[in-house]
């Protein structure tokens, strides 16, 4: 998608990272434009039905956030070793952030611009350009 003139202030390739604890979406800033490279969700537990057939079992809280910490941190290693960005900024709550850079390589660690402490995932992508440069 294009960016409006007012954004376009990404000279070099960003990955923007937008997530909450469920969610993950991946952009890509570069010049005037603005392009999703991709989305991580966490599945959602299947339970067991009524007639008796076993699906699954339900996760508990701690063990779903730490499987999705592991796709969205495994995700960004993957996309941030392919070259395709410079620099990387995050866009999620102060206590996700923590434990993704935690959880991420160096060479990631390295890469990290701005990040803003804010659950955006239900914004437009634009608007969530918008905040993320006025921080």
């Amino acid at each position: 998608m294009q960016l409006p003139q007012e954004l376009q202030h990404f000279e070099n390739p960003s990955l923007i990272l937008v997530a909450d604890h469920v969610h993950a979406q991946f952009w890509l800033a570069h010049g005037e434009t603005l392009e999703e490279v991709d989305v991580v969700a966490l599945p959602k537990d299947e339970l067991s039905d009524k007639e008796g057939r076993e699906i699954g079992q339900e996760l508990s809280d701690d063990h779903r956030l730490h499987e999705y910490l592991h796709l969205l941190v495994d995700r960004l290693e993957q996309i941030m070793s392919e070259g395709v960005a410079d620099s990387l900024h995050l866009v999620m709550s102060a206590d996700l952030a923590h434990a993704v850079l935690e959880h991420s390589n160096m060479e990631v660690q390295e890469q990290v611009g701005k990040q803003l402490h804010l659950d955006l995932m239900k914004e437009e992508p634009i608007e969530v350009v918008r905040r993320l440069l006025a921080a």
